[in-house]
């Protein structure tokens, strides 16, 4: 759990100004409460992770030619800033804003003086949601991302940091979904014993800031 909150989620005011009218049923998801939802997560530390080569599906002798002397890959993150989404309103529903994500690549244990690669990456990720077989949850789906570095370990603005850039920009796409993992899926309410079934997603309202999910109202 983070020690320090921050100073909370980024909010916008989003509103709807017309309902669709494509199902029997439409519920309103503010891009505010999934803000808000993501400084939970974010506060609750399931960002803030540690996994080896096999957990991201990596074998260590594929990588020796990239780090030379790795015997034993091991990757924390620690994510200095809350993510947001923001309407993305192009190619995708959302656009998935990741800031200081302190990555770091260990030869061995996640020790102090083991560190190979250490780095802060920026994300730009495009964002969309569907609903799951049955309807009852909202699940993320990651798309095209522009990724940013700032190399500490090697030494910034050397031949080695920019050789560790070429090889995050490999990496980092494989990492990130684990991250979105940890970001879970977002239960759709039932209401007294009634459910959604055919449920569409779609962005509504001021700036395309509500995700609207609709569908038709029947018994569980």
């Amino acid at each position: 759990v983070k020690a320090d909150a921050g100073l909370g989620s980024l909010y916008r005011d989003y509103t709807v100004n017309r309902w669709p009218s494509t199902a029997g049923t439409h519920l309103g998801m503010n891009l505010d409460f999934l803000n808000q939802f993501l400084l939970a997560t974010w506060g609750a530390g399931l960002l803030d992770m540690e996994m080896d080569a096999d957990a991201l599906g990596l074998d260590v002798s594929d990588l020796d030619f990239l780090l030379p002397g790795l015997t034993e890959l091991n990757i924390t993150t620690e994510a200095l800033l809350p993510p947001v989404v923001v309407p993305d309103g192009v190619d995708a529903m959302l656009d998935l804003q990741v800031g200081d994500l302190l990555l770091t690549l260990y030869n061995g244990e996640a020790l102090a003086g083991n560190e190979m690669i250490q780095v802060y990456v920026s994300a730009f990720i495009e964002m969309d949601l569907d609903a799951n077989a049955d309807g009852t949850s909202l699940n993320p789906m990651l798309g095209d991302m522009e990724l940013y570095f700032d190399v500490v370990i090697p030494e910034a603005n050397t031949v080695g940091a920019a050789d560790t850039e070429a090889l995050l920009e490999l990496l980092v796409p494989l990492l990130l979904p684990t991250l979105t993992d940890a970001l879970t899926e977002i239960p759709i309410p039932d209401i007294q014993g009634f459910g959604l079934t055919g449920v569409t997603v779609e962005s509504i309202g001021t700036f395309d800031g509500v995700v609207s999910i609709g569908g038709d109202l029947t018994a569980r």
